[in-house]
């Protein structure tokens, strides 16, 4: 949407969501890592259950906070190149 309507403020709408989406992972790191529930999961499906563990340590919760992360870094160097800031 942003190529088509040649909106060059998309790095400002990238840097919030992933912000947002990387609270919402570091909880979840915290959970999947031995951490106490702070918010209740209530029925279903675990919050805590390791669905992919591969090589020892990355989880599916790990692999979200670093692509939000990177997509984070990202918006910011290119705020930085367009001076958005």
């Amino acid at each position: 949407i942003a190529i088509a309507s040649k909106d060059t403020y998309v790095y400002r709408y990238t840097l919030g969501l992933s912000v947002v989406g990387l609270l919402f992972s570091l909880y979840h790191n915290y959970l999947d890592f031995g951490g106490g529930e702070l918010i209740s999961c209530g029925t279903g499906v675990s919050c805590t259950m390791r669905y992919v563990n591969e090589f020892g340590f990355v989880t599916i919760p790990l692999m979200s906070l670093i692509s939000l992360l990177s997509l984070a870094i990202i918006a910011w160097i290119g705020m930085e190149r367009t001076n958005q800031r």
